[in-house]
């Protein structure tokens, strides 16, 4: 049988990938709706908008572990806030 502890660290861990699944659909969505001459303004192709959207949430990811390590350390800004493309991209 299960333990309590194992179930109750599970049930955070699926919250945490709903909410991120839905943030990346929105963000894919936006971005296939956004005009084909901003995106090239952007330097994105549009066959690589997933590619890029999963690049910035991984990097938000990496900016909220690196400051749950720190003691006293605020919450990550977010990769999607003032993230240019290039820099997703790379």
């Amino acid at each position: 049988m299960e333990s309590l502890k194992s179930r109750s660290g599970r049930i955070p861990r699926i919250l945490r990938w709903i909410v991120e699944h839905r943030a990346r659909q929105a963000a894919i969505r936006t971005l296939y709706r956004t005009p084909g001459w901003r995106l090239r303004d952007l330097g994105v192709e549009r066959g690589r908008i997933p590619e890029i959207v999963d690049g910035l949430l991984a990097r938000q990811r990496a900016l909220e572990a690196e400051n749950r390590r720190k003691p006293g350390a605020g919450t990550a800004t977010g990769a999607l806030e003032g993230a240019t493309v290039s820099e997703a991209s790379v």
